[in-house]
């Protein structure tokens, strides 16, 4: 059976150019600490595999998975949705993650996939949500993904918008006229993505590639959601209608 990424056609004629489809390099020395929280036995075997990938892999479930976030003992957690314990569901650890205060990047990969739960997830401060099957290639570059996403930027500038918001990117801080705003990890996203493309409007497609990384089921209800979300923590900050629908588009911050 012919390989179905080559039978795609701007693919194989870019093959045919080059001779060869790129490869992707994993950079193992970076040794990036995954927190892996499930008590599902094949999740050893996916632990075993993003080990292999270059992942510094450490398994919890959820009674002590608290204790190696806030000892600062991982750079991203990985939220098995369906294997976390009875007493606490990987929702509630989420939650709580994000009330002790840290930024940890956290994924969620489970069996159930509504868009109730989405918006849950990523309201709870979710960077990103996989739904099985997922193969053990596609979960580690998601990680990756994230990882990229939310290292500090090369330079500290603060981004300004109306409304006397205030945005640092490197600190992750939001303040409105001096007041820190208080913003899901996906919320600061979003307002940096508009807040860097200040005046120029951006689809809801984009949006949701450079926010979320894939198109939120094709649906624009998602995006929507959380622009709505967004402007309501910034109105109650003192910012108003800062945030400008381009009907049929996409949103703007002029």
């Amino acid at each position: 059976m012919q390989d179905s990424i080559t039978s795609y056609e701007p693919l194989r004629s870019w093959s045919a150019r080059a001779g060869s489809l790129p490869t992707v390099t994993r950079d193992t020395a970076r040794g990036w600490r995954l927190l892996i929280v499930s008590n599902r036995t094949a999740c050893g075997a996916l632990g075993e595999s993003l080990g292999r990938a270059g992942f510094a892999v450490h398994n919890a479930e959820a009674s002590s998975a608290l204790r190696v976030v806030e000892g600062n003992q991982c750079d991203i957690v990985l939220l098995d949705g369906m294997g976390t314990e009875p007493t606490m569901t990987s929702f509630q650890l989420c939650h709580e993650i994000r009330r002790r205060g840290s930024q940890v990047p956290v994924v969620f990969v489970t069996d159930e996939d509504t868009v109730a739960e989405r918006l849950l997830a990523f309201d709870l401060g979710a960077d990103d949500y996989l739904h099985q099957p997922v193969t053990p290639e596609e979960i580690e570059r998601h990680l990756r993904a994230v990882l990229r996403r939310s290292s500090p930027a090369p330079h500290g500038d603060c981004l300004s918008g109306p409304g006397g918001i205030e945005l640092r990117p490197v600190e992750r801080d939001v303040r409105v006229d001096g007041k820190a705003v208080r913003l899901t990890a996906k919320e600061f996203d979003l307002l940096r993505l508009l807040l860097q493309h200040r005046g120029r409007p951006i689809a809801h497609d984009t949006i949701s590639w450079r926010v979320w990384g894939y198109e939120t089921a094709g649906s624009r209800n998602f995006i929507e959601a959380q622009v709505s979300r967004l402007r309501g923590k910034l109105r109650t900050a003192g910012a108003s209608d800062v945030i400008t629908t381009e009907r049929g588009f996409g949103y703007v911050i002029r």
